[in-house]
């Protein structure tokens, strides 16, 4: 047995040379690649998505803020106006 039938990309039977190995790595390559590319593009995706949420929320948050503001404004005048001298 040679060490080229122990893997043979072209089929049981075949020989296996060069050129079928070559396009066999290839076409292994090209999976690979396609396969990270998917899983970029679902990240960026994923990404993009949560960034939008996130920014979309800055305004309740902002929102809050101001409400946090009025209440403590309204307790400071309520406190001056029961400040005992």
């Amino acid at each position: 047995m040679s060490a080229t039938s122990l893997w043979q990309p072209c089929g049981y039977w075949q020989p296996c040379d060069a050129k079928h190995m070559t396009r066999h790595l290839r076409s292994q390559f090209s999976r690979k690649v396609n396969i990270m590319t998917k899983k970029l593009i679902l990240l960026l995706t994923a990404l993009s998505l949560g960034s939008t949420v996130l920014l979309s929320g800055c305004n309740t948050i902002q929102g809050a803020g101001q409400d946090i503001e009025k209440a403590g404004s309204k307790v400071s005048e309520e406190a001056r106006e029961h400040k005992r001298y």
